[in-house]
């Protein structure tokens, strides 16, 4: 019989099953490799070493752009993107008293940029006063922006313990620049602390003499979308 013939299966009942076999062979690995694929697409492991070096990478700029930033820092500015800055608001009349205060204070020698990021995913911002100031910013609605940010922050004490661990792991591994006992002996009494409020670092705070408020980043854009825009 040709090859080719259209009645093969029918006069082959062997060569039929082969052939079925086989597909429902390649059918099977198929749906398999697709169901493997999911599963490691929303893999925790998978996801956490992602968050992980996300992390790294937002911590390392942080570090780069501001040379004497420790481990102090680093656990501020994190804690100020999960927490925000609620504790610096009483009431509007004594946040806005202050917040003028320090403006008249400043001295206009480091140079910053207007924004700055609290959280790999930028959903929380510093905005530094003196950029502010120049653009002629209204410390009016710089405050009503604070305001409204703490109005919408959830603090998670979970979520920063869950971050400063993985701070701890990067430091372990050699990912950061700091001593592995340097971060322990900060952290040991974190916890039981409940991650409080912390300062800036005399060495930070000499070097950069930070001034600035922290915002949701979805409250700046809707604020002050004209300063949103520039860097």
């Amino acid at each position: 019989m040709n090859a080719f013939s259209p009645n093969i299966f029918h006069d082959s009942p062997r060569g039929f099953r082969q052939v079925l076999a086989k597909s429902r062979r390649t059918r099977l690995f198929s749906f398999m490799f697709l169901i493997l694929a999911q599963i490691l697409f929303h893999s925790p492991m998978l996801h956490a070493q992602d968050r992980l070096s996300e992390l790294e990478a937002f911590l390392l700029e942080n570090i780069h752009r501001r040379p004497g930033m420790g481990i102090q820092d680093v656990y501020k500015l994190l804690h100020q993107g999960v927490f925000g800055v609620g504790h610096l608001i009483e009431d509007s009349a004594s946040a806005l008293a202050y917040l003028e205060s320090e403006i008249a204070r400043m001295d206009g020698t480091p140079d910053d940029p207007l924004w700055e990021s609290c959280r790999p995913d930028a959903s929380v911002l510093r905005l530094n006063l003196r950029p502010f100031t120049q653009h002629g910013g209204s410390p009016t609605a710089l405050v009503a922006a604070m305001i409204e940010s703490a109005r919408c922050t959830v603090p998670d004490t979970a979520e920063f313990a869950a971050l400063w661990s993985s701070v701890g792991v990067l430091v372990s591994r050699g990912r950061l620049p700091f001593d592995t006992a340097d971060y322990r002996s900060f952290s040991h009494s974190l916890p039981e602390r409940s991650y409080p409020v912390l300062h800036h670092s005399a060495l930070y705070s000499e070097r950069w003499k930070p001034a600035y408020r922290v915002l949701r980043r979805d409250v700046a854009e809707r604020f002050f979308p004209s300063l949103f825009l520039r860097k």
